[in-house]
C-alpha cells in the first residue's frame, strides 16, 4: 500500500471532526464568495480574472488564466490594480479539452512568461484526463530551465490538476467509497511523485453521464468518500489546497450548498457535524467559521473560550441524519455577539454537559426546538430567542438570563416548555428580563436567581390538565401578570413572587410561601382570592402582602405574616400552622433496620447493576447475602471485574435530614472485595438488570475496604465516582446522609470500635448533588463481585435520624380579619406553653366555627389550664363564633370561653353548667343544691361564664345569663354572689 493510501485508511473510520478557524486548504470553485465563506473555505477562484473582486470577502481570491488567449498584459495589469491582496494565480483550465482551456503545450509555453510576470506564485495548467499533455508541458519547462540561457527560464510553483470519478469509465465504485477514495488518492500520489511540486486540486468530484445512479446512492457514497479523503488531504503536507466541484447536472447530490442551505456534503466540508460526529472547540475560537449541525455534538473539553462561535446553524433532519444536535462540554464557551445563530424548522438543539454556553448580545432565531437538558444556556446581554419554535428547559437544565452591566434585559418571546428545569434571572443595571410568550408547565420548574423576571405570558397546564407547578427560588423577584392555568403547587422558597394586574394562579393546587419567601398580591387589579380546593400556606419568617380572600372550599394556613386584610368566606378555613403543630428537629437517635441477629436475607432483593456483556451474567447461584451470626457478608462463587450487585432492604426510605449507617465488622485485605452502602431510586431499580449492561441509574454509594470509594450516577448513567485511598478500621461506620432533596453527603465515622454509636469524628468524603428528588426511596448494600469468597463483613444497618419536637406557631395578620358565618378557624394545642396563636393587629370580625385540636400524643388539658390562643385589640372585636369544636376533656371539666374575645384565652374549668345551656346561671345553682353541693364554690367563681363541653359542638346562641328564677334565695347566697371575686387559674 502506498503512503497516501495508508494515511487514507487511518482516517477512514473517524467520526470526530477536527477543529480550526478558516480552513487553510479548502476552497470554493465559483464566483459566490459569500458561499465560499459560508462553507468555511479560505480561498476561491472563478475560472477567470475578475474586474473587481469583493473587498468584503475574508477568503482569498485566486485569479485563473482560463486559456492561452486570456494570458494578456491587460489581465496582468488588472490583477496589479486590485484593492485586495493576491498571492497566487492559476494557469489554464483543462487545456487538453477544446470545450475548456483549448490550449496546446506550445501555446502554453509561449504565454507563460506573461503569466509569471505577475510576480505571484504560479500554478501549472490543470489537467484532467490527458496525462500526456501534462507530461509534455512539464518536460518543456524542465528543458528550458536546464539550458544555458537563464532568460528563458519558466516558473511553475505548484501543480494544479483535476480528478473526476466517471461512472462510464469505472473510475469509482458506488458501492465502495473506500475504493473510490483509494483511486482518487492514487491520482494525488501520481502528481506528487511524478513532478515533486506542491499540489492544488482545483476540481474534484464525480460524474454520472448516463444517470444510472440514484440521488440517494450518490448521497451515501459521496458523504462516505469525503469522510475518508478530507482528513487524508489535510494530513498530506504537499497538498496545499483543494476545491470540490459542485456545479451543473448531474451533480445535485454532490453539491455543497443548495439555495440557502448547506447539504450534508457542505456540512462535512465546513467541518460541521452530522449524526455521530463530535467537534471539540478545545478552548479555541472558530473565528469567522460557520458551524453547521445536522445531529452530532459541538463540545468544549478544554478551558473556557469567549466568542467561540460566530455563525451557528442547526439544520432539520433529512431522513438520514435525524438525531438532535447537541452543544456540550466541561469548559464554558460563548457565541460571538457580532454573528448570528439559528435553529431551523424541524430541528432540535439540545444543551447537555455541565458547562455554561453563553449568548451575548445576539438574537437567537429558533424555528425548531431548543432543549436545555443539562447545564446552563445563558443569555448574558441584550439577547432574545425569536422565531416560531419552542424552547424547553428540562430537569437538569438552566436557562440563565442577563449579567451586569447589561441595561436592556433579556426578552424571551418564544413559546416554552418547562420540564423541571430552572429559569434564572440575574441582576442587570437597568431594565428587566421578560418572558412574553406562553409556557407549558409539564413538570414542576424553578424560577430563580437574584434579578427580576416579568412573566407576561401565561404559565399553562398541558393539554388535558395535570403537569407541574412553579418554585420561586433565589433572592430576586418574579412577576406573574397573566391568567396562569398550571395545576401544580406554587412554592415560594426565597425572594418575592408578585402577582400584578390580572395575574392569577387560581388553578395551582397549593401556594406554599416558605421561610425566606414573600408572596405579594398587592398589585392585582382585584383582590386575591384563594379558590375552592386551593391552599395558601404562609410559613414562618415569610410574608404575604396585599388583601387575601379565602373563597368557599379554600384554606389559608401557616405561621407567617399577612401584611394586609384577610377575609375568610363561608365554607373556607383559616388554619394557624399547617395541619398539626409546627415541629423542629430534636436529638437524633439510631433506629436499627437490621442487627443481623438471625437470618434476615429474605428482607433483601438482589439486583445486577453493572454487566457490560463481556462476561457471563451473574445468576442467583453466583452470590448470596448471608446475614446471621451477628454480621452480614456477601459470599461469591465467581470472580468477575464487571459484575456488581445491589441488595435492597425492604424498609422505609431515607428522608431529608436522615443518615443511613452501617458498622464495619471486618475488613478484608483484598481491595476487590469491597462492600458498602447505597441509597437510590426504587423506581429505577427495575431497569438495573443484566439486560441493560452498564446501567447505573439514580443512586449513590460508598464502599468501605482497603481503598474507600464513593460514587453517584445520574439518569443517563454517567459515573461521577471517586476514590479516597484512606484506611478504615473495624468498628468504623460508613454513612450516606440525605441533606437535601437531591443532595447527599458520603463519608464515615471513626467510632473507636463502638458499634452503632457514631461517637467518633464525622468525615464527609464527598457530596453528590443533582440526583432525582425521589432518589432516597431504596436503600441497602452495594457489593463488587470481583473475587470469590467472603467479602467484608458489616453490622448494625440502620437510620440515624432526629426526633421531631412540637412547637406552637403564630400567624400574624397586620390588617383586618373577617371570619364570615360558615367559616372555620383552626388552631392546635399541646400544652399551656406549646400551642398556636392568631395575632390580629386590625379589626377582628368573628363568625363561623372555632376548631381547636389537641396535638397527637399529648395529654388532655387539666383543670385550670389556660391557652392564650388569640391576640388582638379588645376595642376592635365584633361578632362571635357560631360554633366551637374543642378538644375532649375528662368528665366533669368544660372549656370556659368567656374571655376568648376579650383576652384571647381558653380555660379548663369545673363543669357547673348542669342545665347544659352554655352559661353558668342561677338555674345551675339550684341544680347544684339538689345534686352536688360541693360544686357551690366553683359555681360562685364561674357565675356568668360562657362554657363549652369539649365533647360536643356548642352554639353561642344564648344571650346574657338569665336572672335567677327562684326569688326567695337566701339573703346569704345573695350576699355571696354580690360579694364574690373571680379568680383565674393560670
Amino acid at each position: 500500500m502506498s503512503r497516501i493510501l495508508l494515511i487514507a485508511s487511518l482516517f477512514a473510520g473517524l467520526g470526530t471532526v477536527s477543529t480550526h478557524a478558516a480552513h487553510p486548504k479548502r476552497g470554493w470553485a465559483g464566483s459566490e464568495w459569500q458561499k465560499t465563506e459560508a462553507t468555511n473555505n479560505s480561498w476561491y477562484y472563478t475560472w477567470g480574472v475578475l474586474d473587481n473582486p469583493s473587498t468584503q470577502a475574508v477568503a482569498e481570491y485566486v485569479p485563473l488564466f482560463y486559456s492561452a488567449n486570456s494570458v494578456t498584459q491587460a489581465n496582468v495589469d488588472k490583477i496589479a490594480s486590485y484593492q485586495i491582496p493576491v498571492t497566487h494565480v492559476l494557469g489554464m483550465n483543462e487545456p487538453e479539452y477544446s470545450s475548456q482551456g483549448n490550449t496546446t503545450v506550445p501555446q502554453a509555453i509561449a504565454a507563460w512568461p506573461t503569466l509569471q510576470s505577475t510576480n505571484l506564485r504560479v500554478g501549472s495548467p490543470a489537467n484532467l484526463s490527458d496525462l500526456n499533455w501534462g507530461a509534455s508541458f512539464n518536460a518543456q519547462v524542465d528543458a528550458l530551465n536546464s539550458n544555458a540561457d537563464p532568460d528563458d527560464d519558466l516558473t511553475v510553483d505548484f501543480t494544479a490538476f483535476h480528478w473526476y470519478g466517471n461512472s462510464d469509465h469505472s473510475w469509482f465504485d458506488i458501492n465502495d467509497p473506500q475504493k473510490s477514495a483509494d483511486r482518487f488518492l492514487d491520482r494525488v500520489d501520481y502528481w506528487w511523485t511524478t513532478y515533486n511540486r506542491p499540489l492544488w486540486i482545483t476540481e474534484f468530484g464525480f460524474q454520472d453521464p448516463s444517470g444510472s445512479i440514484s440521488e440517494a446512492a450518490w448521497g451515501v457514497h459521496t458523504e462516505s468518500f469525503l469522510r475518508i479523503v478530507l482528513p487524508a488531504l489535510d494530513s498530506i503536507p504537499h497538498v496545499e489546497r483543494y476545491a470540490w466541484f459542485q456545479w451543473g447536472d448531474p451533480y445535485s447530490a454532490r453539491r455543497l450548498y443548495a439555495g440557502s442551505t448547506p447539504t450534508n456534503l457542505g456540512i462535512l466540508w465546513s467541518d460541521g457535524t452530522l449524526t455521530g460526529d463530535t467537534r471539540d472547540l478545545n478552548g479555541v475560537s472558530m473565528g469567522e467559521d460557520r458551524m453547521y449541525m445536522r445531529g452530532g455534538i459541538l463540545t468544549n473539553g478544554a478551558a473556557s473560550v469567549k466568542n467561540a462561535v460566530k455563525y451557528f446553524d442547526v439544520l432539520a433532519p433529512d431522513g438520514v441524519h435525524d438525531d438532535d444536535a447537541v452543544i456540550s462540554g466541561t469548559g464554558d464557551w460563548s457565541f460571538d455577539s457580532t454573528g448570528w445563530a439559528r435553529v431551523r424548522s424541524g430541528a432540535t438543539l439540545r444543551k447537555l454537559g455541565s458547562n455554561e454556553v453563553s449568548i451575548v448580545g445576539l438574537n437567537f432565531e429558533n424555528a425548531g426546538v431548543i432543549d436545555v437538558a443539562v447545564g446552563s444556556l445563558k443569555f448574558a446581554s441584550d439577547g432574545q430567542i425569536t422565531g416560531t419554535g419552542r424552547t424547553s428547559v428540562s430537569a437538569s437544565g438552566k436557562l440563565s438570563l442577563g449579567s451586569l452591566p447589561n441595561r436592556s434585559g433579556i426578552v424571551l418571546s418564544q413559546a416554552m416548555d418547562l420540564r423541571g428545569g430552572t429559569i434564572e434571572a440575574n441582576p442587570i443595571t437597568d431594565g428587566i428580563h421578560t418572558v412574553t410568550a406562553a409556557s407549558t408547565v409539564h413538570q414542576t420548574s424553578t424560577l430563580g436567581g437574584t434579578g427580576t423576571l416579568f412573566y407576561t405570558g401565561p404559565l399553562l397546564a398541558p393539554n388535558g390538565g395535570g403537569g407541574g407547578g412553579i418554585i420561586k427560588s433565589g433572592h430576586g423577584s418574579v412577576y406573574l401578570t397573566a391568567a396562569n392555568t398550571y395545576q401544580g403547587d406554587t412554592i415560594v422558597e426565597q425572594g418575592t413572587l408578585f402577582l400584578t394586574g390580572s395575574g392569577s394562579i387560581a388553578n395551582s393546587a397549593k401556594i406554599d410561601v416558605r421561610p425566606g419567601g414573600t408572596l405579594d398580591v398587592s398589585g392585582l387589579s382585584s383582590t386575591f382570592t384563594v379558590t375552592n380546593g386551593q391552599t395558601l400556606n404562609n410559613d414562618s419568617d415569610t410574608t404575604v402582602s396585599g388583601d387575601v380572600i379565602a373563597g368557599t372550599g379554600a384554606t389559608v394556613s401557616g405561621v407567617g405574616t399577612f401584611v394586609n386584610n384577610v377575609t375568610v368566606n363561608n365554607g373556607a378555613t383559616l388554619q394557624v400552622s399547617a395541619s398539626g403543630l409546627q415541629t423542629t428537629p430534636g436529638p437524633s437517635v439510631f433506629s436499627p433496620l437490621d442487627e443481623f441477629n438471625g437470618d434476615s436475607s429474605a428482607d433483601y432483593t438482589k439486583y445486577v447493576v453493572l454487566d457490560n456483556g463481556n462476561d457471563a451474567d451473574i445468576s442467583s447461584s453466583d452470590s448470596a447475602l448471608v446475614v446471621n451470626g451477628g454480621t452480614a457478608s456477601v459470599v461469591t462463587t465467581i470472580a468477575d471485574d464487571v459484575e456488581q450487585q445491589l441488595y435492597r432492604h425492604q424498609a422505609t426510605p431515607l428522608g431529608v435530614g436522615e443518615e443511613l449507617w452501617v458498622d464495619i465488622a471486618n475488613i478484608e485485605s483484598v481491595t476487590s472485595r469491597d462492600m458498602g452502602l447505597f441509597v437510590g431510586n426504587a423506581a429505577d431499580l427495575a431497569d438495573v438488570t443484566s439486560a441493560t449492561p452498564g446501567t447505573r441509574k439514580n443512586f449513590v454509594y460508598i464502599t468501605g475496604g482497603s481503598n474507600e470509594s464513593s460514587g453517584g450516577f445520574n439518569s443517563g448513567g454517567a459515573s461521577i465516582g471517586s476514590s479516597f485511598g484512606i484506611s478504615l478500621s473495624d468498628g468504623d461506620t460508613l454513612f450516606i446522609a440525605h441533606t437535601d432533596g437531591g443532595e447527599f453527603e458520603l463519608g464515615h465515622y471513626d467510632n473507636d470500635n463502638s458499634l452503632g454509636g457514631g461517637a467518633g469524628a464525622r468525615v464527609v468524603e464527598v457530596i453528590r448533588i443533582g440526583l432525582a428528588e425521589n432518589n432516597a426511596s431504596a436503600l441497602g448494600f452495594w457489593a463488587d463481585v470481583r473475587a470469590a469468597g467472603v467479602l467484608s463483613q458489616f453490622d448494625n444497618l440502620g437510620i440515624y435520624a432526629p426526633t421531631p419536637v412540637s412547637l406552637g406557631g403564630t400567624m400574624t395578620i397586620q390588617g383586618d380579619l373577617v371570619l364570615d358565618a360558615g367559616s372555620t378557624l383552626e388552631l392546635d394545642i399541646a400544652s399551656t406553653t406549646i400551642h398556636d396563636v392568631l395575632e390580629v393587629s386590625g379589626v377582628l370580625t368573628v363568625g363561623g366555627t372555632l376548631d381547636v385540636a389537641l396535638a397527637v400524643d399529648t395529654p388532655e388539658p387539666n383543670l385550670g389550664d389556660v391557652f392564650d390562643i388569640l391576640d388582638f385589640d379588645q376595642n376592635q372585636v365584633y361578632g362571635s363564633f357560631d360554633q366551637y369544636h374543642l378538644p375532649s376533656l375528662t368528665s366533669g371539666l368544660v372549656w370556659n370561653i368567656t374571655d376568648l374575645l376579650t383576652t384571647g384565652e381558653l380555660e379548663v374549668v369545673r363543669d357547673v353548667d348542669l342545665d347544659n345551656d352554655g352559661f353558668v346561671t342561677g338555674n345551675d345553682f339550684l341544680l347544684i343544691q339538689l345534686s352536688n353541693s360541693s360544686l357551690i364554690a366553683d359555681w360562685n367563681d364561674q357565675y356568668g361564664n360562657h362554657v363549652v363541653d369539649g365533647t360536643s359542638q356548642a352554639s353561642t346562641t344564648a344571650g346574657v345569663p338569665e336572672p335567677m328564677t327562684i326569688g326567695l334565695l337566701a339573703i346569704g347566697w345573695i350576699a355571696i354572689v354580690n360579694g364574690r371575686s373571680r379568680c383565674r387559674l393560670s
